[in-house]
Order: C-alpha cells, then sequence, then structure tokens
C-alpha cells in the first residue's frame, strides 16, 4: 500500500492543511485590532479594512479546504486519478477564490486607481494559469490519451517541485511562516500523488 492509497490519512492531511488556513484568516483579522506582525503591501492606506476584509474573505478557501477533506475522509474518493484530477481543480478554485479575496482587501484598503489597475493585471495573469490548472484538472478527471496526460505531469511535477522550493524560503513574519508550511504540505501532497505508481501508468508515465 502507497501513502496515497490510504485515504483516511490523506484526508487529515488535508484537515490539518484547512485547520491552518483558518487560524491563518483569523490571526489576520486579530491583527487588524492588536499588533501582531503581518507582511502588508506598502500601498494600504486603511491597513484595519484591509486586514478584516482579506482574513474573513481568506476563510471562505479555508472552509472550502476542509469540505474536500471531508469528502476524502469518509471516502467518497476513492479513484487516484479522480481525486488528483479534483484536488488540481479544487487548489485552482479556491486560489482564484483567494485573488478575488485580496482584490477586494485592496480596494478596502483604500488604495488609488493607479495601484488598483495595476494589482488588477497582476491578479489576472494568476487567475489565468489557476484557470488552466483547473483545465488540467477537468483533463485529468476525463482521461485523455496517455502522451498527452504525460505532458501534463511533467508540467505539474516541476510546478509543484518550484512551488514546494518557494514555501521553502525564509518567512519574514508568523502569518507568512503558516502560509509557506500550508502550500508546502499541498505541494508535498502533490507530488506524492503525481509519483505514485498507478497514477504514472495512468498518465503514460514511465519509472
Amino acid at each position: 500500500m502507497t501513502f496515497f492509497d490510504n485515504t483516511r490519512m490523506l484526508g487529515i492531511i488535508f484537515w490539518a492543511v484547512g485547520i491552518m488556513m483558518v487560524l491563518e484568516s483569523i490571526l489576520m483579522v486579530v491583527s487588524a485590532f492588536t499588533d501582531f506582525d503581518v507582511d502588508l503591501p506598502d500601498e494600504i492606506v486603511n491597513i484595519t479594512a484591509y486586514q478584516v476584509a482579506f482574513g474573513a474573505g481568506s476563510l471562505v478557501t479555508a472552509v472550502l479546504y476542509i469540505f474536500f477533506a471531508n469528502r476524502v475522509m469518509r471516502g467518497n474518493m476513492t479513484d487516484k486519478i479522480g481525486l488528483l484530477g479534483e484536488y488540481i481543480i479544487m487548489v485552482g478554485a479556491t486560489s482564484i477564490v483567494r485573488i478575488l479575496v485580496e482584490l477586494i482587501a485592496l480596494v478596502a484598503g483604500e488604495l488609488t486607481i493607479e495601484e488598483v489597475i495595476v494589482y488588477i493585471l497582476m491578479f489576472s495573469v494568476m487567475a489565468v494559469f489557476f484557470i488552466a490548472m483547473m483545465a488540467v484538472g477537468r483533463t485529468v478527471l476525463r482521461g485523455r490519451e496517455a502522451r498527452g496526460k504525460g505532458v501534463l505531469w511533467v508540467v505539474l511535477f516541476i510546478a509543484f517541485v518550484v512551488m514546494a522550493a518557494y514555501n521553502l524560503t525564509e518567512a519574514e513574519t508568523e502569518l507568512v511562516f503558516i502560509s509557506h508550511i500550508n502550500h508546502l504540505l499541498i505541494a508535498i501532497f502533490m507530488l506524492l500523488a503525481l509519483l505514485d505508481p498507478e497514477v504514472m501508468s495512468r498518465m503514460g508515465v514511465r519509472r
């Protein structure tokens, strides 16, 4: 039995990430009324409004993650390729929600129109990436031909190696540290999933 076969263990890991996301959201809101150190964009004028909006909105992504963890723990998702595909879609969807939340928080933080436009352009590029990620997840779920899946496997593997490496960098604040742990766990899980013998075989990758 491989790590990826134990859906209960996977569910527990997803729950752990979800709970840390909840903690991250709560700390962001609390920091608006305390001296808790957080890393904020320099352009923010109304810091309290930004932190409350961002923290409350981030809670939505945490709840979505916990909902997914529940489905895994209950055994509702047992097919490895199906689980991988749905997980990719879930990560993409929650990331887009998080982008929208941060954009709303930035507006609440009373940025100038020019600064908001710059952030919209930057977030649009990020959103395109995550939408593409969701499309990859749907492709994996539909079961396209092996050669195409092999290319997707390589792209996903490289993307999550980069994600893991980035989240091993030094965190400047406690909140960033929690965020790094969350995303590092996500990256490690995805890499373990991609390296599972059955997943590699069904995606046309030879060991």
